[in-house]
């Protein structure tokens, strides 16, 4: 008798992504397993330095443990279902045989001490374990009570470890906090410790910590209701699904929504199917159990070996993720309408919330599989998927393009695939847009808000951008459509940069030098053909400037202009910005010029004026910043309103 396989093979076999407190939860469910009533587990704490990375150091691990019960023990035939990898001995309790080759993940040995009533067990498991190192001893020995115990010692390396290069501690063991490790013990023995409460069997589990201790008993464990439902797989069987639940209001917000598989938590639902805040912060238990399931979880129990994310089903894996999800969806749906009747109304709104503040998404929107709907994470997952179909179908657009022949459905279909796509990026920008409007708005209302933040919104201060900046990014660097939506295509643009800076820059052979205080706000180029250039030179005067700073600018503002027209012979048309605030006084010297004509303004007491100077073939134009933001905002609502049309007919 002994392994079928040695150790050393079948633990190359099991993955590394094996929990640190794996070999706790499997002893313990061993002990359950074994008719245990009463179980101990005594966690051995190391106070040595705590890994580097830790932001907090001398945090205390656990170093191993001791687990003792009154269970079963090591009879005849559970010493020989130990012997053997992948047993069948206990299959009907879901044991896979495999459960102890975690513990060699995680502890280099383990001492096994067993006491029945004829017998006293002794060995120690080991990668070099054989079956002949089991001790087993019956002189004279008679037990009035049944006593296993087993001590976990030596992390492994997995785990512990120095790195002989730098000296450095790697330490991935777990935190001695005995809250905490009584919280994962109940969260993830919860379905087994449930059907044994149910099945009226007894138990108390005792977690000892130093002078700390903690209890999982039977009242410990919350009643669960269970809803049953089939579905029909691949074969046309009928799989049966059982669903455990509870709510409760306790106002502690709790969420353990987890598969489940031989009678441990295996891992939680996908967000697609996750809960958010319940009414009153309530919390919740839902398990999902089925023989199925059981069938399908890894041998560490950490995992499934089919894919949560693909509809892959054959006559093996004939039930997909996917699949089950959204018959498990539909199910926590009716409990949560029946617990919690307005919820509908509510995710309506959420949903109403979320395609109005983001209306480019609707599509992805109104796909939102969540069971309580958020508008923040509503949001959060359409651009995700957004994101993800826009990287998408530019791969299709292009493999389809580099063939050699082109179904004509194929290139329709493809075609309306990019144009859904371009409509929905114009949107995310045309939004983008109006967030940069309800930002200048603030600095209207806002005194506080001075020509340092006006500038940065059109313009970060002090940078220069040039051909090096992709054209597909640009229109992000700046906001030059606040003025006319034909300024969104420049090839150069420069924020409170010298005269002679931005000259050298366009035109190497500029004709004279100029003083550094020569810095106009902003100056935007456009490349033409045949090598001309159009241009912007904006002046930006805050609204507390003073009286004669604003007066400065109407001589500044042509005196740039003139700059430009000496220096860079190509430059075609030049348009000329001063914005600031038009009190009286201010307009008053802007009418004494008599050039200045008023404009027509959204802005019900804005104001703009404008001429032409002829002599230097310029348009100038003043304005304040109310009249700027109104007439941006009227075109960018043109934009939101057709977006909103759009929506309002994919809704239709």
């Amino acid at each position: 008798m002994g392994f079928q396989v040695s150790i050393k093979t079948a633990l190359s076999k099991l993955n590394n992504k094996v929990e640190f407190l794996q070999p706790v939860y499997e002893a313990i469910s061993n002990s359950l397993e074994a008719h245990a009533k009463n179980i101990c587990v005594v966690f051995d704490v190391d106070d040595m330095q705590a890994s580097l990375s830790e932001e907090i150091s001398n945090v205390n691990r656990i170093n191993g443990f001791t687990i003792t019960d009154d269970g079963d023990g090591f009879t005849e035939t559970n010493i020989k279902s130990f012997g053997e990898l992948w047993t069948r001995a206990k299959q009907d309790l879901g044991c896979r045989g495999v459960g102890r080759l975690t513990w060699l993940k995680v502890y280099k040995y383990v001492d096994v001490l067993s006491k029945v009533s004829d017998r006293e067990i002794n060995f120690r498991f080991s990668e070099d374990f054989n079956f002949s190192n089991i001790e087993c001893n019956k002189s004279n020995i008679q037990n009035q009570k049944n006593l296993t115990q087993l001590t976990f010692r030596d992390v492994t390396e997995n785990f512990y470890r120095k790195i002989h290069k730098t000296g450095d501690i790697y330490d991935n063991r777990e935190r001695a906090d005995i809250d905490r490790i009584h919280i994962k013990i109940k969260k993830h023995l919860l379905v087994k410790l449930a059907l044994l409460k149910e099945g009226g069997e007894n138990f108390q589990i005792i977690i000892k910590m130093g002078e700390e201790e903690r209890i999982i008993a039977n009242n410990d464990i919350p009643e669960l209701k269970k809803l049953d439902f089939q579905i029909e797989d691949y074969n046309k069987n009928f799989q049966n699904f059982r669903l455990y639940y509870n709510f409760d209001n306790n106002g502690l917000n709790q969420k353990d929504l987890y598969y489940c598989a031989n009678g441990r938590t295996v891992c939680e639902f996908p967000e697609a199917i996750s809960l958010n805040k319940l009414k009153n912060e309530d919390s919740i238990i839902m398990l999902l159990t089925s023989d199925y399931l059981d069938e399908k979880v890894n041998d560490e129990r950490n995992g499934f070996i089919i894919d949560k994310q693909q509809n892959n089903e054959d006559t093996d894996n004939s039930l997909s993720f996917p699949k089950i999800n959204e018959e498990l969806k539909s199910n926590m749906e009716g409990l949560l309408i029946r617990q919690y009747p307005n919820i509908e109304k509510e995710n309506k709104k959420e949903l109403d919330k979320a395609i109005d503040e983001v209306p480019y998404l609707t599509s992805y929107i109104q796909a939102d599989k969540a069971v309580i709907k958020n508008k923040k994470d509503i949001i959060r997952r359409a651009k995700d998927v957004f994101e993800k179909e826009k990287q998408s179908t530019r791969e299709l657009f292009t493999h389809m393009l580099n063939k050699k022949n082109i179904d004509p459905e194929e290139f329709k279909a493809s075609i309306a695939q990019v144009n859904k796509i371009a409509l929905e990026e114009l949107g995310e920008y045309i939004l983008y847009r109006q967030q940069i409007i309800e930002g200048l708005k603030k600095a209207l209302n806002d005194k506080d808000k001075k020509e340092e933040y006006i500038h940065n919104i059109i313009m970060q201060m002090k940078i220069i951008i040039n051909d090096e900046i992709d054209e597909s990014d640009k229109h992000f660097f700046t906001n030059f459509w606040l003025f006319d939506d034909k300024f969104m295509t420049y090839s150069y643009a420069a924020s409170d940069k010298t005269m002679k800076k931005i000259t050298t820059d366009i035109h190497t052979k500029y004709k004279r030098l100029f003083k550094v205080h020569d810095r106009p706000d902003l100056a935007i180029f456009y490349n033409k053909e045949d090598n001309q250039k159009d241009a912007i030179i904006i002046e930006l005067k805050g609204s507390n400037a003073s009286k004669d700073e604003k007066k400065k600018s109407l001589t500044e503002l042509p005196d740039n202009i003139a700059t430009i027209r000496s220096n860079i012979p190509e430059c075609n048309r030049i348009w000329g910005y001063i914005i600031t605030s038009i009190d009286e006084d201010f307009e008053s010297s802007i009418k004494s010029q008599e050039r200045y004509q008023p404009l027509f303004s959204n802005a019900d007491d804005g104001k703009a004026y404008y001429t032409y100077f002829r002599e230097k073939k310029a348009h100038v134009t003043i304005i304040d910043l109310k009249s700027i933001i109104a007439d941006a905002d009227a075109r960018n609502r043109i934009f939101l309103n057709i977006l909103k049309k759009q929506r309002n007919k994919s809704q239709a």
